[in-house]
């Protein structure tokens, strides 16, 4: 039977292949994202870029190459060299891709403008009215006159006490508001719910309990699945 993708499965944009020995390619790192299911039946990482003229270009991960690419965070500058090809005993030579980055060389525009999208997204949840108030139940009472020579001279019953007003609910956390404030509670919180002290195993880890992509788009969702676990 046909593996049914979903829409969620498109692979958008080109993809940059290295052919020829020299071939490189340079871009501002803008996603990462952990195909679960690809044409040899393995998870395998895709690396999008941001090129000078604006077209986003995939790169497919490769065994020489995805740990360096742990360490590379979105918004800095990349470059991806094809520098040599080595025997491999499969029969097709094994292609040596080098990866270039320097932690201080960013693009401050696409992180600046980034920021203003998540701080949008976060402006537009929705909030529940009544989280942070205390909604109290408000009884009016009255009473009708009474001729008080047509009634016994027992007392008339107490009222009843009114119910006690039910607890506000707990407003829910507050969620961070920069990428850089949600990227550092989402490590705390893979500390004490998955118990991972390495943080460059972090996004990993997280992907494989979330199954969620490493993208700050998911960086809220990834937070409230944590948050709901239950400690190590």
């Amino acid at each position: 039977m046909a593996y049914q993708f979903k829409d969620s499965d498109e692979i958008k944009g080109e993809i940059f292949n290295f052919d020829h020995i020299g071939d490189t390619i340079q871009g501002t790192l803008v996603e990462k994202t952990l195909i679960a299911r690809t044409k040899y039946n393995k998870p395998c990482w895709l690396y999008r870029l941001l090129i000078e003229d604006g077209t986003i270009m995939g790169i497919w991960g490769r065994p020489l190459i995805d740990p360096t690419m742990k360490h590379i965070k979105l918004g800095q500058l990349v470059e991806f060299r094809f520098i040599a090809e080595q025997p491999s005993p499969k029969g097709s030579p094994l292609k040596v891709i080098k990866v270039f980055a320097d932690p201080n060389v960013v693009n401050e525009e696409w992180l600046k403008s980034k920021e203003e999208e998540d701080m949008r997204e976060n402006m537009a949840e929705p909030q529940s009215p009544l989280a942070g108030s205390s909604v109290a139940p408000h009884i009016a009472t009255t009473q009708a006159g009474v001729n008080v020579e047509t009634i016994p001279l027992a007392p008339a019953p107490a009222p009843a006490p009114a119910p006690a007003p039910a607890p506000a609910p707990a407003p829910a956390p507050a969620m961070p508001n920069t990428p850089t404030e949600k990227l550092n509670l989402i490590g705390d919180l893979a500390k004490i719910k998955l118990g991972v002290t390495d943080p460059s195993a972090t996004p990993d880890e997280i992907m494989k309990i979330t199954g969620l992509g490493w993208l700050q788009n998911n960086y809220d969702e990834i937070i409230r699945k944590l948050e709901i676990m239950p400690d190590k």
